[in-house]
């Protein structure tokens, strides 16, 4: 009986020893396998961040943004016009939506306006083909201002932020609207719009670079465009793919802005 019992011992010490070499083996792996992943994500961290200072300098401000919450003593907030302060009308869109399906003589024209914007005066002040520009001039000054941005605008302004403006808009059609809206645009404090056919447009970067020169700052940005190309492009600390005023309204309550 008591050799029996030091075998059914024996056998129970070695599988105890077993499954702790088992188990041991396991950590090790485990902690191999961890230490490689650890060394594999500051790998990739080190090589984001060589990417990053590799760039120009529209994204050096993006990886030096002030982290604290953002403030009117450390932040500019810059609006985009077109979609964001102002709309065309549905309707007016839909008919002339309508009248280029019916017009494939003045598609060229109309890709002309979209890559250069200046290409519509152009047309309005040589009168070249009457139709188009009768709906272009309906277009162009039809806007109206966007249902609850002016109010966002105006909560801004009385908290002591510094509002500029950042639009593909001529001078000449800004002029007209700067007229037309008064109100909306006398809480701006600067406005940096498209002076002449030579100036870049978003969403290139030589755009936000040219803005950054004619109006240099300590203070990071928060930048409202509704398309996504430009804000990337624009590489500054904080920005908002603009929907409605509503989800602009939401995210700045947030951030602590509102």
């Amino acid at each position: 009986m008591v050799i029996v019992w030091q075998k059914r011992t024996n056998l129970l010490v070695a599988g105890l020893l077993v499954a702790g070499l088992i188990i041991w083996q396991s950590d090790v792996h485990a902690i191999v396998h961890s230490h490689k992943c650890a060394k594999r994500i500051a790998r990739m961290q080190a090589a984001i961040k060589q990417r990053l200072t590799r760039t120009t300098r529209s994204s050096a401000e993006r990886l030096n943004f002030v982290s604290e919450r953002i403030t009117p003593q450390n932040t500019i907030f810059l609006f985009d016009i077109d979609d964001v302060l102002l709309l065309i009308k549905k309707l007016k869109k839909a008919k002339f939506g309508l009248y280029l399906l019916m017009r494939p003589d003045v598609w060229l024209d109309i890709a002309k306006i979209k890559d250069d914007s200046s290409h519509s005066e152009t047309m309005i002040k040589r009168n070249k083909k009457p139709g188009v520009v009768k709906r272009l001039k309906r277009m162009k000054y039809g806007k109206t201002p966007i249902e609850g941005m002016v109010e966002i605008l105006r909560e801004l302004k009385q908290r002591g932020y510094t509002l500029h403006i950042a639009s593909n808009m001529t001078r000449a059609d800004f002029a007209f609207y700067q007229q037309q809206y008064p109100g909306i645009f006398a809480l701006f404090d600067a406005a940096f719009v498209i002076e002449n056919s030579a100036m870049p447009q978003k969403p290139s970067r030589r755009y936000f670079d040219v803005y950054r020169a004619a109006h240099p700052t300590d203070k990071q940005h928060f930048f409202v465009d509704d398309k996504e190309e430009n804000c990337n492009a624009s590489g500054f600390a904080y920005t908002h793919v603009f929907k409605n005023a509503q989800q602009l309204r939401l995210d700045l309550v947030a951030r602590g802005v509102l």
